[in-house]
């Protein structure tokens, strides 16, 4: 069974402004058909969870730390974890995304208290020094069109809070919606989720437009 469509256009959030992402159709899940699938015990819908995830988790984890074994090892005990809990899991509240994420963010974050991975690290909590590390596709694009922006928004960037780094990554970088920032920072309303980006991008904005 084939658990991904073409998606020809996209309600996603335009970050272009800030983050000159490609502007392209991107493939997605039937993600309720596949995870009650997965949970039936399918196994291609394991690997189809497994393929969409693991590259989304990799390029977050270098977010929190700069260990990539102990990122890649958290990775393979997520879905090791997911396989074996399989009949017991819940349905997905929000999106597949925000549920891999949620996960993985808790055990990394345990997983670097446990073993004291804390050469890059103040304090366990991945906002403390979560910082924009850029992917490959991302380094190719710089060097091809956009380096000088970039190096103006990196900069920029630093400036904010950690908190406020992470919140853009997940809003802008990875999609998110204010509902599923609230929940991975267990913030009490969507109001301050909104405040709290709209203050990062405020910030931003003074910052670039200088």
């Amino acid at each position: 069974m084939n658990y991904i469509k073409n998606k020809g256009s996209s309600n996603a959030i335009n970050s272009n402004e800030f983050f000159n992402h490609e502007n392209k159709p991107k493939p997605y899940f039937d993600e309720k058909k596949i995870w009650d699938d997965f949970r039936k015990g399918h196994e291609l819908a394991y690997v189809s969870i497994y393929e969409y995830g693991f590259d989304i988790l990799l390029q977050f984890g270098s977010q929190i730390c700069n260990n990539i074994e102990l990122i890649e090892d958290t990775i393979q005990d997520v879905f090791v974890d997911l396989r074996i809990k399989r009949k017991n899991l819940p349905e997905i509240k929000y999106s597949l995304k925000y549920y891999l994420i949620k996960v993985f963010r808790n055990k990394l974050i345990r997983y670097i208290d446990r073993e004291k991975w804390l050469m890059n690290l103040h304090k366990t909590s991945a906002y403390d020094s979560f910082q924009f590390v850029k992917s490959s596709e991302q380094i190719m694009i710089s060097n091809q069109d956009f380096d000088s922006e970039r190096i103006r928004l990196e900069k920029a960037t630093k400036s904010l809070t950690p908190k406020e780094r992470e919140a853009i990554y997940y809003y802008y970088y990875l999609n998110l919606s204010y509902e599923e920032v609230k929940e991975i920072f267990e913030l009490k309303s969507i109001k301050a989720t909104r405040n709290l980006v709209y203050r990062a991008i405020k910030h931003l904005r003074s910052i670039l437009s200088n």
